[in-house]
């Protein structure tokens, strides 16, 4: 029999206690070590699969293509251009209504000629920036799905690794999925440098970063970016960030280097979370905060 404490067909008292007696129902066929207190049932194996990390880099970049797309539609809907030609020939600001939202009433019919046309310049120059932008995000999707059609095998990762981070090593291929030429430097500890050759090799890189990756660069000197690739949490030491200073100025002035030896320079360093690329700039200027200065002083080897 089976002791229930509720619905009770038979209830037994005696001595001021009672229990509740029910039919009990029909018996399943299980393991033995279900009714034996001292076996603890082994876990079934979960089952190991594997992902493409380079298929989460696709739709990231399928996504920034798709709100790129948006922002040059929205650009092109602009009507600053056809506003400031329409008044300039009736010489008035009365205008279609679909161009209403773009004149200001309250200003004189040659400030807002001249208004129009100042913003049609500006939306054409951002324009422009924003097609190589995607031109550029284009490229790459086509590239990664041209490595992952052409190595469908490659760069697998287990799932058990994947939620072990202490396990994970910083990615040594970064110039490679980037597509970028530069310079790789192996400073210790898992820790890696990678320096670009050029101000697209630059914005790649940093666009391939980890958030958590440290991005360096001289102050007050345009050149090569360095990225120092860690593990998350990983704390980089001073001597680290003196080699990669190093290794940074020694590429960046590579057969000139002799003529700043021994001069002193400031190098920034910060994550690269706080590193934005200027937008429609083809000189890979960025804007960056939360950084730290430190001096090194270079002695080419």
């Amino acid at each position: 029999m089976r002791l229930f404490p509720k619905g009770a067909n038979v209830i037994a008292r005696a001595h001021g206690k009672s229990v509740a007696l029910r039919k009990p129902l029909p018996l399943k066929e299980v393991d033995a070590t279900e009714y034996n207190p001292g076996t603890v049932r082994p876990e079934p194996k979960k089952a190991v699969t594997t992902v493409d990390p380079r298929q989460g880099q696709l739709a990231k970049l399928k996504k920034a293509c798709a709100k790129v797309e948006a922002e040059l539609e929205a650009k092109k809907n602009e009507l600053w251009q056809g506003a400031g030609e329409q008044i300039k020939i009736t010489q008035t600001l009365e205008v279609s209504p679909e161009l209403a939202p773009y004149i200001d009433r309250e200003k004189s019919l040659a400030w807002n000629i001249q208004n129009c046309f100042q913003k049609a310049k500006a939306v054409k120059k951002k324009q422009l920036g924003t097609e190589i932008r995607l031109a550029q995000l284009r490229r790459e999707m086509t590239e990664l799905e041209n490595q992952i059609a052409a190595t469908p095998a490659e760069a697998l990762v287990s799932q058990a690794q994947l939620a072990n981070p202490a396990s994970k090593k910083p990615d040594s291929q970064l110039l490679h999925q980037a597509s970028a030429r530069g310079r790789t430097f192996d400073l210790g500890s898992d820790t890696f440098l990678y320096v670009g050759k050029s101000a697209d090799d630059n914005l790649r890189l940093l666009r391939k970063a980890k958030a958590w990756h440290l991005w360096l660069h001289l102050r007050d000197h345009p050149g090569s970016h360095g990225i120092i690739a860690r593990n998350k949490n990983q704390r980089v030491d001073d001597a680290t960030l003196q080699r990669a200073a190093h290794h940074l100025l020694q590429t960046q002035f590579g057969a000139k280097a002799q003529r700043v030896a021994g001069d002193k320079f400031s190098v920034i360093v910060t994550e690269c979370r706080f590193v934005r690329p200027i937008r429609g700039d083809r000189l890979g200027r960025v804007n960056y905060s939360d950084e730290r200065t430190f001096l090194h002083l270079f002695n080419p080897s």
